[in-house]
């Protein structure tokens, strides 16, 4: 491993210094969030009221820029980058680099974020559903599932007609995130498992009321 990364040193280091040089114009990530916000269908964004997301976004190890989300608007708050982030006003938080979220901005790929290494969510037990739907959501945002209307030209019809299962699947996912989260194990039975066993990994979260003990992930979705 060391002989590994002093091979690439160079190469990581000219990377660090191009991600620190990264500028976030805010009108450019208001314009971003306005038009996923007017793309969602209105059960969604009545799904998402009241419910505000927390990018903080670094160069080097510190905070560069914090902004706050509305999904349900499209509106975005600057927030000073002393912020105190406490739980109780921001249980949603996402922590990346500002250079990671410009590239997710560019290239639409904010649904591949979660599964990088350079992202950490940290999320109260209450508001854990919100960001598992966030990730749905970019996922059919940016794959052109969203507006609907793209979903009934004849194209897509007979597309999805051939994968009628998985457009099943993605409604039980959708129920499940509005009443609950997302169970893999449900779904994805264990082959050669025992009785009683299930896959998929399952998170640990505190069954005490008002809980804000938070759970971090790195490199995976929820």
């Amino acid at each position: 491993m060391f002989e590994y990364l002093a091979s690439n040193k160079s190469t990581l280091e000219t990377f660090y210094l191009e991600e620190d040089k990264a500028a976030l114009d805010p009108a450019v990530v208001q314009r971003y969030f306005k038009k996923l916000s007017a793309a969602l269908p209105f059960f969604l964004r009545y799904y998402f009221r009241q419910t505000r997301f927390t990018y903080v976004l670094k160069k080097g190890e510190k905070p560069a820029y914090i902004f706050e989300v509305d999904i349900s608007s499209g509106k975005v708050r600057n927030l000073d980058i002393a912020t105190e982030l406490n739980y109780v006003d921001y249980p949603l938080q996402i922590h990346t680099t500002a250079f990671i979220f410009l590239r997710s901005i560019e290239f639409r790929i904010f649904s591949h974020m979660s599964n990088g290494k350079r992202v950490f969510y940290k999320v109260t037990k209450s508001k854990k559903k919100y960001m598992e739907m966030l990730n749905l959501v970019f996922n059919f945002y940016e794959y052109d599932m969203l507006p609907w209307y793209r979903n009934l030209r004849w194209r897509s019809v007979e597309s999805w007609v051939m994968r009628w299962r998985e457009l099943w699947l993605y409604t039980l996912f959708a129920r499940d995130l509005m009443f609950g989260s997302i169970d893999p194990a449900k779904y994805l039975k264990a082959r050669f498992a025992k009785d009683g066993d299930t896959c998929g990994d399952s998170a640990a979260w505190s069954d005490e009321p008002d809980s804000l003990k938070t759970q971090e992930k790195s490199g995976q979705s929820f």
